[in-house]
């Protein structure tokens, strides 16, 4: 994974969720990203992050992962 991320906080976003089969779409809305919080691990190269997304349908803040996110 590269140092630069495709989200930003601010940023509008389209969600999905999805059944925990990962191929049947749940729910699905527009949101903003609140904050993302990057995880690297000491032992590898690998690193992850994660956005925190106020879902405007649902008036919370959940967290999603870059699959589950696409810019608007």
């Amino acid at each position: 994974m590269s140092d630069t991320t495709p989200f930003e906080p601010g940023d509008l976003v389209r969600w999905y969720e999805s059944y925990h089969d990962v191929l049947t779409t749940k729910d699905t809305g527009v949101g903003l990203i609140v904050s993302k919080q990057t995880f690297k691990f000491d032992d590898s190269k690998t690193q992850y992050t994660n956005y925190r997304v106020y879902r405007n349908k649902h008036h919370d803040v959940v967290t999603f992962d870059l699959n589950d996110l696409i810019k608007v």
